[in-house]
């Protein structure tokens, strides 16, 4: 027979294994410790950021392999050299949208410029004097200015376009998306009317465009380097020595979530 004190100590044995589920915390499968499946609607928050820097200091900063998105440790270095004034902001770009609604931004002004014209005429009726002749300055004084009969309108500035989605989980964030930056560099004379009275240019302007059109997956709330651009020099022409970082950093957010 069990003598009364290993009696006691099974017992009491019994008692602390039984207790335990009266102490466990009660899960379902949903449960996640680490927050990541968070309830309630959700919107997306993406941002541009457009840096310029040297073409070495791209070069110095890209010398090593990339071997994934999470490009934080880049913008942190980025951030360094923004410090030091070797690289600056010159324009952030974001829209906050819900998953699966494109959704686009603009800060621009409309440049409404002539596409096509009218070449100069001359005039359907002569004048004449009492003798039947015509006019001694006929021409000149009647023959009418090029015409502009067509317009276009350009945006000048910043434009972006974005659809986003969400995973599951809420993790990875796809995104569809074309930002761009146009300038207007130059105004190109074609042609200069001049009829001894009045002068006029047949001109039109000449834009510079930065665009990147794009697909790309992303773990939310990390930034990544979107694109490498060539901003254009004094003249409208590529500028080789400068360069326009694009980084990119989407976030989720949660309705009613501080």
């Amino acid at each position: 027979m069990m003598n009364n004190k290993k009696l006691r100590t099974l017992l009491l044995g019994a008692i602390v294994l039984g207790s335990a589920p009266a102490y466990a915390q009660v899960v379902d499968g949903d449960y996640d410790p680490q927050g990541i499946n968070e309830e309630g609607p959700k919107n997306v928050r993406v941002m541009l950021e457009w840096i310029e820097t040297s073409q070495e200091m791209v070069t110095e900063l890209l010398a090593e392999e990339a071997k994934g998105s999470n490009h934080t440790e880049l913008r942190a270095k980025v951030a360094e050299l923004i410090k030091a004034k070797k690289a600056f902001v010159f324009e952030t770009q974001m829209m906050t949208t819900r998953p699966g609604s494109p959704a686009r931004v603009e800060s621009i002004r409309e440049e409404i410029y002539p596409t096509e014209y009218d070449p100069s005429e001359l005039p359907n009726e002569v004048k004449v004097d009492s003798d039947g002749e015509e006019t001694a300055n006929f021409p000149t004084t009647n023959v009418t200015a090029p015409t502009a009969t067509a317009f276009e309108t350009r945006n000048l500035g910043g434009t972006f376009e974005c659809d986003p989605t969400i995973s599951q989980d809420g993790q990875i964030i796809d995104l569809q998306m074309t930002p761009e930056i146009v300038k207007k560099v130059v105004t190109y004379v074609f042609g200069t009317f001049d009829d001894g009275r009045a002068k006029a240019d047949i001109e039109m302007p000449i834009f510079y465009t930065e665009r990147v059109k794009t697909q790309i997956s992303l773990q939310r709330g990390q930034p990544t380097l979107l694109a490498l651009l060539t901003p254009p020099d004094e003249n409208g022409q590529p500028d080789r020595s400068r360069k326009h970082m694009v980084f990119v950093r989407a976030d989720v957010l949660v309705v009613g979530k501080k």
